[in-house]
């Protein structure tokens, strides 16, 4: 009994000498002979000795200059510095507590991976490109005036927090890089360029701007989540999006749509929504909630073919205000008003392919305006109704 006390006793101080072994700092030298010193793996491009870092490290590379730094067998390390890094490889790496980067291009294979309290950080300055998958199961940073470059082909998956400081920004490359945010994304004054690739927020994302900030959201943005601008705060999808079943958009602050959006199902309004642009392809339902608002400023709200199939439904205690001065269009789609709907300028709404209005709650048209069909088209393009159940 004593001696397997003993032993107990010998293997726990063992172990316990194992959780507790300090991590050592490795710099990139790239003193092996070529091609060997493009290799993670040679302990000759190390210092001191000892490398190369591997679990619990920290490995810094500091503008090494011998071209591409290749990882061509699994590497996991606690700490990661990359400036002015060009990484490759066949395999993949993961971080466990930070990844900071600047003016580097990052693309093994198999991608990068942060753990549950790994950081990825962009440092301000000259931009980082991603030229691989990048999964973020910790928390990511642009920094003030960093640039995160997401390359063709490229993907982010942002499992947890994702911040974009003042100044920052996102850059997704053409053709087909793709950010995908399915828990929290946070930004400043700040820009995301999604050019011809896609920004999606999943359903169970957040995009939120903070207090009194505007988050610009440029090129193809998809959205079956949540967007939550802060008091104050704007966020601007100024291409345009497609907006998907359960979408919502919240806040106190003001979510703003330009260009031409189509929305599929239905999609809720539970706080403030402005559309200034082309058109709103409607395949669903936008519901404005109690408490919440939808104000129309410019361009096209249509449904599909020539069928009612997009509809519009403001809740008891909801608001919707048209205020174009320059004309609005209503195509083939329903205007459910039970709560409040203001017409505020004196432009004409032109309605047809059986647009319909249908007030059981109060319409109030405050200018002098007009409600005309439509000047042309084919079929049913002057076919439309205003049904009054309510108070005009």
């Amino acid at each position: 009994m004593i001696i397997r006390t003993i032993l107990l006793a010998l293997a726990l101080v063992c172990h316990c000498a194992r959780l507790t072994r300090a991590g050592n700092t490795y710099t990139w030298t790239g003193d092996a002979p070529a091609p060997a010193n493009q290799s993670w793996s040679d302990p000759r491009n190390w210092t001191p000795s000892g490398g190369p870092p591997t679990t619990g490290d920290t490995a810094v590379i500091n503008s090494p200059g011998v071209g591409t730094i290749n990882i061509n067998a699994p590497v996991t390390v606690a700490n990661f510095s990359a400036i002015r890094t060009i990484l490759r490889g066949g395999a993949s790496l993961t971080v466990s507590d930070t990844l900071e980067t600047q003016g580097s291009d990052l693309g093994p294979s198999g991608g990068i991976t942060t753990t549950g309290s790994g950081t990825f950080i962009v440092d301000a300055g000259i931009a980082t490109t991603l030229s691989s998958s990048l999964t973020i199961n910790g928390s990511a940073t642009i920094q003030s005036g960093g640039n995160l470059i997401i390359a063709s082909k490229s993907t982010v998956i942002n499992n947890r927090y994702f911040t974009l400081a003042d100044g920052a920004t996102l850059t997704l490359m053409t053709p087909n890089a793709l950010f995908v945010n399915n828990s929290s994304f946070t930004a400043g004054n700040s820009i995301c360029y999604a050019n011809s690739s896609l920004f999606s927020n999943a359903p169970s994302g957040y995009v939120y701007a903070s207090a009194n900030k505007t988050l610009q959201l440029q090129g193809n943005i998809a959205n079956s989540g949540e967007f939550q601008p802060q008091t104050g705060a704007l966020i601007n999808v100024s291409t345009g999006a497609a907006l998907h079943d359960k979408s919502s958009f919240t806040g106190p602050g003001t979510n703003l749509l330009s260009g031409v959006n189509t929305l599929d199902g239905q999609v809720r309004v539970p706080g403030n929504l402005q559309f200034n642009g082309n058109t709103i392809i409607l395949n669903g339902t936008l519901e404005v909630a109690a408490n919440a608002s939808f104000v129309w400023l410019a361009g096209t709200l249509s449904g599909i073919d020539t069928n009612v199939t997009g509809s519009i439904l403001v809740d008891a205690g909801g608001y919707m205000e048209l205020n174009s001065q320059n004309g609005l269009n209503l195509r083939n789609m329903v205007l459910t008003n039970g709560g409040t709907t203001a017409w505020t300028y004196s432009g004409t709404v032109f309605m047809g392919f059986d647009a319909r209005i249908d007030n059981n709650a109060i319409f109030n048209i405050n200018g002098d305006g007009t409600i005309a069909p439509l000047p042309n088209g084919t079929g049913d393009f002057n076919k439309a109704s205003f049904n009054n159940f309510g108070l005009l």
